[in-house]
């Protein structure tokens, strides 16, 4: 199997099939670092969005479990809704910042940081495998770190931002592995599919519907064996080995992150079945097989999923800021986190921040407009077209910077006016997905599928990707559910997003006789500016700033971001 690349633009070397990564260069190594520096530094600000220092929203359950696995040899003992619902993995994550950070905002968010950037990370090397194009893992980089979703989930100590780094890292071992030439290469040495499996192992340990990633992936991959492999001693072993590698790998990861339950007798449920309040009861024959132990462990998961299916609409259990899959098309359902009302008498400091952060996503889209030019310029890719190049790149600098330091300069004002007015002042912190990101959702998808169609295997990794997350949450939409569980589609749009501006950059490239970078840098620095502009009038919900209620209101664009009660 093969993947689309751009062939057409001179500086583009095709992928050898020996290679597994993209070949690092001293640019290359400096982009990929600058990508990442900006994307900590970002969240990083204002880590601490809240004045008093408490967990926000379900934060209050996983930071304390954290420290519990600190205090009680790897085990929560701190349940919550009256059990623990979740395996250990994403706290036992947690719990790694507040070992260093102590039990501060810092201490539970740390992580989430780190896991935020990896996303980031392995996003631009999936993007540098599939087009080879540097000014494209630009533009994912900025994209990145605009998206709210994506941005808001890797400032919260919860577990989600964990699932979405591990099923990115799936999307990433997959890719590798359709991409690579196994013709000659006996099934055990194929390890990129080992990659895939363990990645599923970690989502499942961290959420237990990571569950539906390996086994769809599974099913498609017996399904492509059959219809490509000729003799039926391959297609055996082609099955057994997924077999293997999405099945008994994931569950063997799954069992081993239950290691510390088994061993302390203070878990939850340990002795469920001693005490009469087991959930579950193996048949008679195997009670007297199957150890107490085990079997307390499968009755306490039955338990869980108890909780889980129970946890619906229907039966009374909505929550304010519920949102269906229906609504994860379009982020029309954004997420309150924090209602605050802050400190204002330091708004120079606020105003000191958001200027720093502004001016950072500012020269970040500038030096990638001038970086395109240098790298056209040093490949020699720029012929008849080089002063036209030079002219709309300087007038689209010109024009950016005047509506860029209008925004910036409005936003300070508001900040430093916050004392002047009777209003309201409340800090507000949002789950909200850049608008120019999620209302492309559905077309994108559109166009993937038929793209899938047309086997480009860019678009099944990013597509498919994103369906595969989706759908299991679509057939059981009576559950209640929140904007949050759409971290792990986040990284699947950047990707579709990107896609999309490689194809589009090809069609205009063809058309108009131009190179593929100059239609990149045309398509895409066109796309990055309207995604930052989103960001940045956006920027209070993001990071907590204080404003006016009324202001707070004028962002408010849709009756749908209200919660239920208000909206109904």
């Amino acid at each position: 199997m093969t993947t689309t690349i751009d062939n057409k633009n001179k500086d583009v070397v095709p992928i050898k099939r020996k290679k597994h990564l993209p070949q690092l260069k001293s640019y290359t190594v400096l982009t990929y670092f600058l990508i990442i520096t900006l994307s900590a530094v970002m969240r990083f600000i204002k880590i601490g969005f809240n004045d008093d220092n408490t967990p926000v929203f379900d934060e209050k359950h996983y930071s304390v479990q954290a420290m519990q696995l600190l205090l009680n040899n790897g085990v929560e003992n701190n349940p919550g809704y009256g059990l623990i619902v979740h395996p250990s993995l994403g706290k036992f994550l947690i719990s790694i910042g507040e070992k260093f950070f102590g039990y501060t905002p810092l201490g539970w968010r740390f992580m989430s940081i780190v896991a935020g950037v990896l996303i980031i990370l392995l996003l631009c090397i999936m993007v540098h495998k599939i087009t080879n194009s540097l000014l494209l893992v630009i533009f994912t980089g900025i994209i990145s770190n605009t998206e709210g979703v994506l941005f808001g989930m890797s400032r919260m100590g919860m577990l989600d931002i964990f699932q979405a780094l591990f099923i990115t890292l799936i999307a990433f071992c997959l890719l590798f592995y359709i991409t690579t030439d196994y013709k000659n290469t006996p099934w055990s040495q194929r390890w990129w599919l080992y990659g895939v499996g363990i990645s599923s192992g970690l989502a499942m340990s961290i959420k237990i519907s990571g569950v539906y990633y390996p086994a769809i992936i599974g099913v498609v991959l017996v399904f492509t064996t059959i219809f490509t492999t000729k003799s039926v001693k391959e297609t055996l072993k082609s099955f057994f080995h997924g077999l293997f590698c999405l099945l008994v790998i994931p569950l063997t990861i799954f069992f081993i992150t239950w290691i510390p339950w088994f061993r302390n007798e203070t878990s939850w449920s340990f002795r469920a079945i001693e005490q009469g309040t087991e959930y579950y009861r193996l048949p008679g024959f195997l009670q007297s097989i199957v150890p107490d132990r085990l079997e307390n462990w499968l009755s306490y998961q039955v338990d869980v999923m108890n909780f889980h299916t129970g946890l619906t609409t229907s039966e009374g259990n909505l929550h304010p800021w519920e949102s269906k899959p229906w609504n994860w098309l379009y982020g029309d359902r954004p997420m309150l986190f924090l209602n605050d009302y802050p400190d204002t008498n330091n708004t120079n400091s606020l105003s000191i921040i958001v200027f720093i952060i502004g001016i950072i996503i500012y020269l970040c889209l500038i030096i990638g407009i001038i970086y395109g030019i240098i790298m056209n310029d040093k490949y020699k890719l720029l012929t008849k077209n080089k002063t036209i190049t030079y002219i709309t790149s300087l007038v689209s600098i010109i024009i950016l910077s005047v509506i860029y330091g209008k925004l910036l300069s409005n936003v300070i004002s508001n900040i430093n006016d916050l004392n002047n007015s009777d209003d309201e002042i409340i800090g507000k912190v949002w789950l909200l997905g850049n608008i120019s990101v999620w209302w492309l959702t559905v077309p994108l998808i559109i166009y993937g599928i038929y793209k899938i169609f047309r086997k480009d295997n860019a678009w099944l990794i990013a597509t498919g990707g994103y369906l595969t997350g989706y759908i299991p949450w679509l057939i059981t939409y009576d559950r209640q559910m929140y904007f949050f569980y759409t971290a792990a589609l986040a990284p699947f749009i950047i990707l579709m997003i990107i896609l999309t501006i490689r194809d589009i950059s090809n069609v205009i490239a063809r058309k108009y006789n131009i190179y593929n970078y100059e239609a990149y840098l045309f398509v895409g620095g066109s796309y990055c500016f309207i995604t930052i502009l989103f960001f940045m009038i956006y920027i209070p919900w993001y990071y907590g700033l204080p404003l006016h209620e009324s202001q707070h209101d004028i962002l408010t664009i849709l009756d749908s971001w209200q919660p239920l009660e208000e909206n109904n």
